[in-house]
């Protein structure tokens, strides 16, 4: 018998982890892979409001997915599932029975063309 996340899991496509570019000589340089192939729950809105950012006011749009993954994943990472990258804002381990999932809750990334 399937447990829940297994099932949740074959219901989304397969999405990778990604660690924040390095700053080097003021240069930003390209996103490090960190994990690939990872399971996850499908990537859903956390409510119909919107949450706003303090400094600057904008609205932002949260979102929500769970992962199944040992390696520690740490706000500022970024998740790419599909052709959508979001920005990793809080992450919640969870650990039952030998079997460690990960709430993520995410931003999607904004593309500056």
């Amino acid at each position: 018998m399937a447990n829940a996340f297994e099932v949740m899991a074959a219901q989304a496509a397969n999405c990778s982890i990604t660690k924040p570019p390095l700053i080097v000589d003021g240069k930003r340089g390209q996103p490090e892979s960190y994990l690939t192939n990872v399971n996850c729950t499908p990537v859903d809105p956390v409510s119909s409001d919107f949450e706003l950012r303090p400094p600057l006011e904008k609205p932002v749009k949260l979102y929500r997915t769970c992962v199944e993954v040992t390696d520690e994943i740490k706000n500022g990472y970024r998740l790419v599932h599909g052709s959508t990258t979001y920005v990793v804002r809080n992450v919640d381990r969870l650990t039952w029975r030998g079997s460690v999932t990960q709430v993520l809750i995410l931003e999607k990334e904004e593309v500056n063309g």
